[in-house]
């Protein structure tokens, strides 16, 4: 049964996003400042604890100065598959 689904599809796009924004060093305050919401909101959604929508997607992801669609490829990409060691 393959685990993979939508909601891990999701959670890739909120860590991508995450991750793009720590590398930007763009401060989540500045985000919010952007966006018209407070820090705490910004954290919410970059951490998952939040329903990202595509435009707030494309928003923050353009207020870090990264390609949305970057994202989308990150989360659209089959995941790794582990593979055992031989004993």
């Amino acid at each position: 049964m393959d685990t993979y689904s939508v909601y891990t599809e999701y959670m890739v796009l909120h860590r991508w996003l995450h991750l793009q924004q720590q590398a930007s060093e763009v401060s989540q305050e500045a985000i919010a400042e952007h966006l018209g919401l407070s820090q705490a909101q910004v954290s919410r959604l970059l951490n998952g604890h939040t329903k990202l929508r595509v435009d707030v997607f494309c928003q923050i992801a353009n207020c870090i100065g990264v390609d949305p669609a970057d994202g989308l490829a990150a989360a659209m990409r089959p995941p790794r598959r582990r593979t055992r060691r031989a004993s």
